[in-house]
């Protein structure tokens, strides 16, 4: 083989060598085109599709609001309810409680009749209260009854007190 038929060869499988890598390249290049459309395609499809989950997500938060509402509703009714009837228990007892004053009065006011003394209504005048008031002394503990000789003499035992004595 001659040098220039040697350079020929060479020259020739250079060529070659670069339509390889050429064609090497555009494969590589419409398989990353071809990756990329699909990728695109999957995108636009999940869009679409997502679409679709994303319409029954909205569906599903709304009926799970409305059923939400509509227990808020029956339980702020209920309570309501309760309150209203609470009330009803409360006027109930207030009048069962003035009813059964009123039977407690009248009953001291028989006895009162009965004993001599003055109804329970003529003290409820603002002179004959401060009159009961001053001539009835508030104590703790034991009062003295009219026949009672008093507190205890020294040389006897102490009498009850609440605190320290004099």
């Amino acid at each position: 083989m001659t040098p220039e038929e040697f350079e020929r060869i060479k020259e020739q499988e250079k060529a070659h060598l670069r339509q390889i890598r050429d064609l090497k390249r555009q494969a590589s290049d419409a398989g990353r085109m071809g990756r990329l459309a699909s990728a695109l395609e999957q995108m636009s499809g999940a869009l679409t599709g997502g679409d679709a989950t994303r319409a029954e997500f909205v569906d599903r938060l709304s009926r799970d609001a409305a059923h939400t509402e509509a227990r808020m509703e029956i339980a702020l009714e209920g309570q309501a309810d309760a309150e209203r009837l609470a009330e009803q228990a409360a006027a109930q007892a207030r009048f069962e409680r003035e009813q059964q004053e009123a039977r407690a009065r009248a009953t001291l006011d028989a006895l009162r009749a009965e004993m001599g003394g003055a109804p329970a209504s003529s003290a409820s005048t603002p002179s004959a209260a401060s009159e009961a008031s001053s001539s009835a002394a508030k104590t703790l503990g034991r009062t003295l009854l009219p026949d009672d000789p008093g507190p205890a003499s020294p040389d006897g035992p102490p009498a009850k007190t609440l605190g320290r004595s004099a």
